[in-house]
């Protein structure tokens, strides 16, 4: 098994010469490209919702956000004021392996910010930095300082980005980003995190090639690789030799006593000293040849000898003679080799033969009892025993007759066999004889014949009996073979194979045939019929089913016949880990447990392991909200040999609303009294509350200091309240009391006339010194209704009024008690209305906006006929009207002709309807230019 190092790289941007190799990024979109994993303190819900705003992105549609899980911080996205717990947000950025990667320069870029556009109380305050932390080789540098968080510090992501230039050599990198904030609208929003390598490095790439096999004492090949700033290249390991150890493709030579796997390892070390590996392994198997050669006579012959050399120690052999046989046969002395060879090399041997002094030929004979054999030299041997006979032939070559006299063994069957023709319906019954003298042994009542022992019969139709008589020529011995064969087809199937696998996966059964191949199998699922053809006789049947299946071979047929086919095989599907779907839940910190499992979408398995952001393990699925942390909790199912799966469950801890009231108010008989409500929780909320045990209208608040309004005295319970989220019961009990009304009593009196302006007194009946007395007087006697013109503070005030032009005017008391209890009084009076009139005696109509008109200024004469003419120092008319409103601006009769300076007549009529006669009003003007 190799274990090659590789170096991944992620995303390779254009080359140029400024090429940046893009290491790890992570933008916050939750796609295939944020490569770089990490880990948050969490955000609440309005801080995810901000972290989708425009401008609090860098990039994309998101950035990366924390803060705002505390809910009992202020916050100006849905109203509140205030601090909270002080909480560290941190981003925690996983170590990325740098070890294997050239000694170029890497840089870490991001971009950060809080909550823009701005609002009140958003900002980030003394105490609050922004704190940096490189973790370098899994150790922390030291922390630096980003920001310096005072005065609601408000920071644009989009201008606001930090570079950290990461060592050359180090072995990994990642980082932490964290800031201490302590209100629900405090946020630090990060997007666009990258690591960069500089200059598009070539990427380093070290792999000790495929696994091998080769014997002991042989070479392999090893082709490994080596790519990019890479030194020092080093092939270690086993007990063999290296060509050459300092290239990846150097050949190995196996050791002579190597054996079994041997691991060699390619080393090399990397710019920054770092030394990196991988492996190889080699399997060395087999063993060398060893030739040797042995002979049936010797290392002698002699003329007219046969004899019999047989070579050992290899699979294949190749001879002198060109005969690659195991065995040959020589007739005459000389030097005969052989090369041996296996699978693990070539040796040869040899053996030479030399003319023989003596041949020994050694005989068997058989008698039958009372018989006799005549030996080589013409004697006889008439009873068991061993016989030497020496013939002299020709010199050093005579021959040693060893004969061995035996009785005639009985006749016996050695072996009996049948061979049917399936397509002929006839069998060929084939009969070896032990004993007797295989030359002259007969058969009768078969058709058919001796070959020496074996005795082969003529087709014989299937079904039949079959007798047949062995005897042997010498008479010594006979026997009777009979049977019986129906013939039965001999090709057999068996299928097996119980197994179990998970759903998607893929079991093999086993069928294993007898009889001549090729072979189609038929076998069925309970449904369908299924076939396999096989060349050998064994077949692997690759199956994928969806559930828990039983197949059950039917049917074998062979190159021969139709056979037997039996056997079943049961594949049980074992179902997929479940551990449902990934989801965000809330719970209140006042219901007494929660089920995780319960809060995970889709059907989780039962049973699976929680853990709570990546580290402690849950002694169980549920957890009791006024204790555990929120943030991510991991379900885990494990279905054993089906692997796990995991679902994520981002659980928010939410505070339930808490409201109180108490103590007793006092309630003015005409008012209403407000009942502070002591609250704490999300708003807007819901509170319900009883009058004298009666439910009254839920009501809403959108504020923490909300209050009920009685209008009535009694007792007031309140008895709970609900923010949407969570709900708990509200707890306190305020008593109204009726407060008694103040009396608003006051009397009008003439004081006298001063100046033209009529004093009035007004007084209050029975004044106290805990009461507030506040007077208003209004114009009633007018079209636009009653017209305030002036108010006083006291038990008794004084008001001087002129004619003005007469009509109603009302005067009105307001009495306000030590408790905030008011009384109120009016009183109509009438006044008789004073006449005024007057024209000044000069004007300037030059067009600088002092003095420019002439008009009478009246009071008094509000319902009259009006008649306003002026005449030049001749009598001539220059000006006349009827309206009051209209006004002379020194133009002759209103035209674009204007009078020069000097003194000029005025006469204005009034006929008021009031009066039985006119009123005529005359004098001089002197006009100025």
């Amino acid at each position: 098994m190799r274990l090659p190092i590789l170096i991944l790289l992620f995303l390779v941007s254009s080359v140029s010469a400024n090429a940046q190799l893009l290491l790890a990024f992570q933008g916050g979109e939750s796609n295939p490209s944020d490569t770089w994993a990490y880990t948050s303190t969490g955000a609440g819900a309005e801080a995810f919702e901000e972290s989708q705003s425009p401008p609090n992105v860098k990039s994309g549609s998101f950035s990366l956000v924390v803060g705002g899980t505390d809910p009992s911080g202020g916050s100006c996205f849905g109203g509140g004021a205030g601090n909270g717990a002080a909480i560290d947000n941190i981003f925690t950025f996983e170590d990325i392996d740098l070890s294997t990667y050239p000694a170029v320069p890497k840089t870490l870029e991001f971009w950060y910010g809080n909550r823009i556009p701005y609002c009140n109380g958003a900002g980030w305050d003394v105490g609050e930095d922004l704190i940096f932390t490189p973790i370098i080789d899994g150790t922390e540098a030291d922390p630096i300082v980003l920001e310096n968080g005072g005065g609601d510090l408000s920071l644009a992501i989009a201008d606001h980005n930090y570079i950290y230039e990461v060592p050359e050599c180090a072995l990994s990198f990642g980082f932490k980003l964290q800031i201490n904030l302590n209100r629900r609208d405090e946020l630090l929003f990060l997007d666009d995190v990258s690591l960069t390598a500089a200059g598009n490095p070539e990427p380093v790439f070290l792999d000790a090639g495929p696994d091998g096999q080769v014997c002991p004492g042989n070479e392999i090949t090893l082709t490994g690789t080596a790519e990019g700033d890479l030194g020092n290249v080093l092939w270690t390991g086993g007990a063999g030799s290296f060509s050459d150890p300092t290239s990846p493709t150097a050949v190995y030579t196996a050791g002579e006593a190597e054996e079994g796997t041997v691991v060699l390892t390619l080393t090399a070390i990397t710019a920054c000293g770092f030394t990196i590996e991988s492996q190889t392994e080699i399997l060395v198997t087999g063993s060398i040849p060893e030739a040797s050669i042995i002979s049936s006579l010797g290392d002698e012959i002699c003329p007219g000898q046969i004899g019999q050399l047989t070579a050992f120690g290899g699979t294949e052999y190749l001879w002198s003679t060109g005969e690659d046989a195991e065995d040959i046969f020589i007739d005459s002395p000389g030097t005969y080799s052989v090369e041996v060879t296996n699978e693990c090399g070539t040796d040869a041997a040899e053996i030479v033969i030399v003319p023989g002094d003596v041949i020994s030929v050694s005989l068997t004979a058989q008698i039958c009892p009372g018989e006799s054999i005549i030996l080589p030299d013409g004697s006889l041997a008439d009873s068991a025993g061993i016989y030497e006979v020496l013939i002299e032939t020709e010199a050093d070559c005579d021959t040693l007759y060893t004969v061995e006299v035996a009785p005639v063994a009985p006749l016996s069957i050695a072996s009996e066999e049948v061979s049917c023709d399936y397509e002929e319906e006839t069998f060929v019954l084939t009969v070896t004889i032990d004993g007797g003298d295989p030359g002259s042994l007969t058969a009768s009542g078969a058709e058919g014949g001796f070959a020496g022992p074996v005795f082969t019969s003529v087709p014989i139709a299937a079904g039949s009996e079959y007798s047949l008589t062995v005897s042997d020529a010498n008479g010594c011995d006979s026997l009777v073979i009979s049977g019986f064969e129906a013939c039965i087809c001999p090709a057999v199937a068996v299928l097996t194979g119980d197994t179990a696998i998970c759903k998607g996966e893929t079991a093999e059964l086993l069928a294993t045939f007898e009889g001549t191949g090729p072979f189609l199998l038929e076998y069925t699922d309970g449904t369908d019929l299924f076939t396999e053809v096989a060349e050998s006789n064994t077949l692997q049947i690759p199956l994928s089913p969806d559930s828990t299946v039983t197949y059950t071979a039917t049917q074998i047929t062979d190159e021969v016949c139709t056979g037997n086919a039996s056997g079943t095989a049961e594949i049980t599907v074992l179902p997929l880990p479940d551990a449902g779907a990934d989801t965000e839940a809330t719970v209140c910190d006042n219901q007494p447990a929660a089920v995780l499992t319960d809060l995970l979408g889709g059907t989780p398995d039962p049973g699976g392991l929680w853990v709570y952001q990546f580290s402690d393990t849950l002694s169980g699925e549920t957890v009791f909200p006024a204790e555990a942390p929120q943030g991510l909790y991991i379900y885990t199912a494990d279905a054993g040999i089906c692997g796990t799966d995991n679902a994520f469950l981002n659980l928010f801890i939410a505070e339930a609303p808490a409201a109180v009231i108490d103590d007793t108010y006092g309630l003015c008989p005409t008012g209403t009294v407000p009942i502070p409500v002591s609250y704490t929780g999300s708003l807007p909320a819901t509170l319900t509350y009883t009058f004298n045990g009666a439910p009254q209208p839920p009501l809403v608040i959108n504020q923490s200091d909300a209050a009920i309004i009685a209008a009535a005295a009694g007792t007031y319970t309140l008895t709970g309240a609900d923010e949407g989220t969570c709900a708990s019961q509200g707890t306190g009990t305020a008593e109204v009391e009726l407060l008694p009304a103040p009396v608003a009593e006051f009397e009008r009196f003439f004081i006298g006339n001063v100046r033209g302006s009529d004093v009035f007194g007004f007084s209050v009946f029975n004044p106290l010194p805990d009461r507030m007395y506040l007077w208003e007087f209004f114009d009633i006697g007018n079209d636009g209704g009653p017209m305030r013109f002036a108010e006083a503070e006291g038990p008794e005030v004084q008001l001087a009024l002129r004619g003005r032009n007469g009509g109603l005017f009302r005067g009105c008391l307001e009495v306000i008690s030590a408790e905030g209890c008011t009384s109120t009084t009016c009183a109509d009076f009438e006044l008789i209305p004073e006449q005024y009139f007057f024209m000044p005696n000069a004007f300037s109509p030059d067009g600088d906006g002092i003095n420019d008109l002439f008009f009478p200024l009246m009071r008094g004469y509000e319902d009259y006929t009006f008649d306003f003419r002026i005449y030049d120092r001749n009598g001539s008319l220059v000006f006349s009207t009827d309206n009051p409103e209209k006004k002379w601006n020194g133009s002759l009769n209103g035209g674009t002709h204007y009078v020069g300076t000097g003194i000029y007549t005025w006469r204005v009529e009034m006929n008021p309807r009031s009066s039985a006669g006119s009123v005529v009003k005359q004098g001089h003007v002197t006009l100025l230019r």
